[in-house]
């Protein structure tokens, strides 16, 4: 198991970027990245109102 895996299971189980960052000596923003590119946050939420 890699860092980004470990890091990935360390946050599910409740620990903070912070303390994951300290543990594996990554940044905290490569985390939040790592995050949002594995199933995070993809892209602007769609809007379904349409034309205004």
């Amino acid at each position: 198991m890699n860092k980004k895996e470990k890091a990935a299971k360390d946050y599910s189980n409740g620990m903070k970027y912070k303390d994951i960052s300290s543990k594996y000596g990554i940044p905290v923003n490569t985390l939040k990245s790592w995050r949002n590119r594995e199933g995070g946050q993809k892209g602007a939420p769609e809007n379904k109102k349409g034309c205004t």
